[in-house]
């Protein structure tokens, strides 16, 4: 038996094809499961050679226990899906969702995932960079826009940024509270920085201490199935 065949894991991925080989039901069948997991908009992509992919959706499924090949296959038949594949990186495969790394591919929106069993969509797509972008964001934002309120930053991104939100209510209240407050005090007692002229100053001087070379890359990361 291969490798696959044998593993056991939490978490699955198959491709099923409504309006083709899934079943009409096929979403309250997965909803049915009760298991957390996600559905992907529906792809509508194409092959290298331009021809058209038949329109499919990306099933992601993250069971409590560990589940075999075997165990997993049985849904995906009742959908008239494909073979599962195994799921290495919860996080890579959710975001291969709506090709959130792979601008080369068409892209989806976040709003069109479907959630199963209470799964957080944008909870399970969020990396240590995404964070520290709506951070950035929200800084600028302050600093363009002269706020100095936490309260009047919650509101605005209550209304028109739902990533910051969540940042603000889970991850950076701390962070942000202490950026207002700190440029608060520093308009209040005149000072200001010139940090673009800062940074180049350090820049330079960064570089003219360096022994030379360039740093390496990774290959980005793209699961599909």
């Amino acid at each position: 038996m291969s490798e696959t065949t044998n593993q056991r894991t939490r978490n699955w991925a198959f491709v099923i094809y409504p309006g083709d080989s899934a079943p009409d039901d096929w979403l309250d069948i997965l909803k049915n499961l009760n298991t957390r997991g996600f559905v992907s908009p529906l792809h509508t992509d194409t092959n290298p050679d331009d021809s058209d992919k038949k329109p499919h959706r990306h099933v992601l499924l993250t069971f409590e226990g560990k589940k075999s090949l075997n165990q997993v296959k049985e849904i995906a038949d009742s959908l008239g899906g494909t073979i599962p594949i195994y799921v290495q990186s919860k996080t890579g495969y959710a975001r291969y969702l709506i090709h959130m790394d792979n601008p080369e591919k068409n892209q989806y929106n976040a709003s069109d995932v479907i959630a199963l069993g209470g799964a957080d969509y944008l909870e399970a797509v969020s990396t240590t960079n995404d964070l520290d972008k709506t951070i950035s964001e929200m800084e600028q934002w302050c600093d363009d826009n002269g706020v100095f309120s936490y309260a009047s930053l919650c509101a605005f991104a209550r209304k028109n940024r739902p990533n910051w939100t969540r940042a603000l209510r889970y991850r950076c209240t701390v962070h942000m509270r202490a950026y207002l407050q700190s440029r608060q005090w520093e308009i209040k007692e005149g000072i200001s920085y010139n940090w673009e002229s800062l940074g180049d100053e350090e820049k330079a001087d960064s570089d003219s201490n360096s022994p030379g070379g360039e740093l390496g890359t990774s290959d980005d990361l793209e699961e599909s199935v």
